[in-house]
């Protein structure tokens, strides 16, 4: 049978991994769903908008412009069929397959489209559920690699039962590739392989590489598996927590601007502007709320798993060799309850302009912040990270910004400072809000040594450690001239050696 013939082949005619694999077959009306209702909906209110006005007296429906109420029974059930007719044809020409080197998906009728995922590329494999997915009992599995977004593979939907078998499936695979491939040990670009691999005797629950015996540890990588509790957010302290962010302070500001003008009678002014900005400013915090609700993050060997939303439900886990920095981080609101973020750059990770991207705990408090910081690289010093975080001005242990840069940074130059360990670097900044990063020397792809117009006038000068893309961006500003010089000579020798030594 070649491979052709395997594609058009039903779900209950494949059998082996190396077959092509149908979607569900409800797969179409959770695509659709969303689209059908709401073109169902758009019908039904004109139809009774129309049906209103005729008993109101007003003109009559065929008076009123657009079709007359008969069209609707006619057009309502042909734009159903259509969309239900596409969402069939679609998911009919649609496969996925696992094999021993790659994951392979094709779907399209008029454009067809093949998609490849080398095992040894894959970043990370989430299982995230649509409230109506979850209704029906389906999962949809998000595959992420290295090289790009056009690499990404999303494999919707299937029951979720077998999404869970898919991610181990692959994650034992992508281990398995790794440990074969050029680092021997699961590295892949230097940075380290998604999952932990042993080599060993040939025995249960191993696979063969090439010219190797592979020892896989389902233990390590089965999504199943229960980790160790790491962090808990209850609902009440998101949505405390997104309540306390600027959005709501523009949200209460309008009301008195509301107030007013319908008191001066000026509501026919105000209300075609001030509604679509209450509904502007409204939407991104209902949708924090239920993006970060049920929030649970756990500690797996060699990862972290995070699970979080109320209505649509991800499950999605970071393999720590992946973290490139780490920035803990205070915003101004949250001071008095002593609440901080904690956000990651992720090697390979998918770049958005979100700002939730890179999320490892929403909203903690201090000892959850330390607790998870201590998880992703335990050579931090929780000491000093504390210090960092919470004394005002020059906090002990770092070299701050000398009194002169002022001059270009007359609010938040007390803050600044940098500290150097064995492991890693520490840079603090903020003013109103408070933020440390953390880059390990080994982590630190390069160096820049920067020295405006200004700067260059009053013996300054930044230096700023590249990392990967991601939402950390991590930066020395307004050190001396001679100190900065020094940071970067010496971050330069420890960065070299530490990635010769990881």
């Amino acid at each position: 049978m070649t491979d052709d013939s395997r594609h058009d082949a039903p779900l209950a005619e494949v059998t082996g991994d190396a077959e092509w694999r149908r979607f569900h077959p409800l797969s179409p009306l959770v695509r659709g769903g969303l689209v059908l209702l709401a073109v169902v909906g758009y019908f039904l209110s004109q139809w009774v908008d129309r049906i209103a006005n005729s008993l109101g007296g007003a003109a009559s429906a065929d008076e009123g412009g657009g079709p007359p109420l008969l069209a609707y029974a006619v057009i309502v059930p042909i734009v159903v069929l259509a969309i239900a007719l596409f969402a069939w044809v679609s998911w009919r020409y649609s496969r996925f397959r696992i094999g021993e080197e790659s994951l392979e998906m094709r779907k399209g009728v008029i454009v067809r489209e093949h998609r490849k995922v080398r095992l040894d590329r894959i970043q990370s494999v989430d299982i995230t559920r649509s409230i109506l997915a979850r209704v029906l009992g389906l999962a949809e599995v998000r595959v992420e690699s290295a090289g790009g977004s056009d690499s990404h593979v999303s494999l919707a939907f299937v029951t979720h039962d077998e999404a869970q078998q898919i991610r181990r499936q692959l994650m034992l695979r992508a281990a398995a590739a790794g440990a074969a491939g050029p680092g021997a040990g699961g590295d892949i670009d230097g940075v380290g392989g998604p999952w932990p691999v042993g080599v060993g005797e040939r025995g249960e629950g191993t696979e063969r590489g090439e010219g190797t015996e592979l020892r896989l540890d389902p233990s390590h990588v089965d999504p199943a598996r229960e980790g160790t509790p790491l962090v808990r957010v209850p609902t009440w302290r998101i949505v405390a927590s997104t309540l306390a962010g600027p959005g709501i302070v523009a949200l209460v500001l309008i009301w008195p601007v509301l107030i007013v003008g319908v008191g001066l009678g000026l509501w026919i002014f105000v209300l075609p502007w001030l509604i679509p900005a209450v509904l502007g400013m409204a939407a991104p915090i209902g949708g924090r709320i239920l993006k970060w609700s049920n929030f649970t993050l756990d500690r797996l060997p060699g990862a972290v798993r995070l699970r979080r939303g109320l209505t649509d439900t991800v499950a999605s886990t970071v393999p720590l060799k992946r973290v490139q920095a780490i920035s803990v981080q205070q915003p101004f609101a949250w001071r008095p309850f002593n609440w901080w973020r904690v956000k990651v750059n992720v090697a390979g990770a998918k770049i958005s302009e979100s700002e939730d991207q890179g999320v490892l705990l929403p909203v903690g408090t201090l000892e959850e912040a330390l607790a998870v910081v201590a998880t992703v690289d335990p050579n931090v010093d929780p000491h000093l990270l504390v210090r960092g975080l919470t004394q005002p001005r020059q906090a002990d242990g770092f070299e701050g910004a000398p009194p002169r840069a002022r001059w270009v940074d007359p609010v938040a130059f007390r803050r600044r400072g940098v500290a150097v360990t064995p492991s890693s670097l520490l840079i603090r900044g903020g003013f109103l809000g408070r933020r440390v990063s953390i880059v390990p020397h080994a982590r630190i792809q390069s160096l820049t040594l920067d020295q405006g117009p200004i700067q260059r006038t009053l013996g300054l000068a930044s230096v700023q450690p590249i990392s990967t893309m991601g939402p950390v961006h991590p930066n020395i500003q307004h050190l001396s001239l001679e100190r900065a010089q020094a940071v970067f000579n010496d971050e330069r020798g420890r960065a070299s050696q530490a990635r010769v030594q990881s």
